[in-house]
């Protein structure tokens, strides 16, 4: 699975300048991804065993970009912070997440997206090389758009997720309110 994750990745990094040759000089190739922090809440279900039920995230620094022509974007986090009531606090430094904007040609602050995500090299209290998270879903929510950079304010997350091999459905809310209070102060005008 992880190697199929990782070819698929690598195709769409190379296609990426086919798609480039679409846009014009005018709207440039890509937007910026950037959000300092989201922070995150959800669920996994069903309960079959107590673990994973209810989840709390932290993500620092994500980054990406997002081709203009086709809205497909690609972005990746070097840390994210998740907890489970049962099952503990991890910490990943392998965070990557590929999705479409399918509302991208509109030209909205409103997004849909289809977006999977892969999270690995998790350590608690060693590295644990064997631990992943793979999801499948649908993302939605709220964005902003500046000259400089396109970050997400909130987002509503839901899908399907394998959490070391054991399948759920996840349902979630994310939000970054550090990068509104930085637009407020004028940082990325």
């Amino acid at each position: 699975m992880k190697k199929i994750i990782f070819i698929s990745l690598i195709i769409l990094l190379l296609s990426m300048p086919v798609f480039a040759q679409e846009t014009t000089k005018d709207e440039g190739a890509i937007k910026f991804i950037l959000n300092f922090t989201n922070f995150g809440l959800g669920t996994n279900l069903p309960y079959i065993t107590e673990n994973y039920v209810v989840e709390g995230s932290f993500e620092l620094l994500n980054f990406g970009i997002e081709h203009n022509g086709s809205h497909l974007g690609l972005s990746f986090s070097p840390f994210q912070a998740v907890g489970w009531i049962q099952g503990g606090l991890n910490c990943s430094f392998v965070n990557a997440y590929l999705y479409w904007n399918a509302l991208g040609f509109l030209d909205t602050r409103f997004f849909i997206s289809p977006i999977v995500s892969f999270h690995y090299l998790f350590m608690g209290e060693e590295f644990y090389f064997n631990k992943y998270i793979f999801s499948a879903g649908l993302e939605s929510g709220i964005s902003a758009v500046t000259d400089k950079i396109k970050y997400n304010i909130f987002a509503i997350e839901t899908g399907f997720r394998l959490i070391e091999g054991e399948a759920r459905f996840f349902a979630g809310v994310k939000f970054d309110f550090i990068m509104q209070l930085l637009r407020k102060q004028g940082f990325f005008d």
